[in-house]
């Protein structure tokens, strides 16, 4: 089973530049995970992620939001399905600040 330490994010960032956050996880089963697909909430946000996460072993996902000269609210996320039939949704929600 794949568990993420913190799976959504408030934060205010700043409307200047992209941000970028890391996912911190860990493959809790007992035997490696391959990353199948990767959906983006929109096109304003991408990711690098493994291709397989191993046992026991922390893994990280680098999702980044740019929200460049835009203000208000905003919502990004990733969802990332495995071989193992988990699927699990990671968000970054907050305000723009310019």
């Amino acid at each position: 089973m794949i568990v993420f330490e913190q799976p959504t994010v408030r934060i205010s960032i700043s409307n200047k530049t992209p941000y970028t956050h890391i996912f911190k996880g860990v493959n809790n089963g007992h035997s490696n995970v391959r990353i199948t697909k990767v959906l983006k909430s929109c096109t304003c946000t991408s990711s690098v992620t493994p291709t397989e996460v191993y046992p026991g072993v922390p893994f990280e996902v680098s999702m980044t939001v740019d929200k460049t000269g835009q203000t208000g609210y905003f919502g990004a996320s990733l969802t990332l399905e495995f071989d193992n039939g988990q699927t699990e949704k990671l968000k970054v929600n907050g305000e723009l600040k310019p």
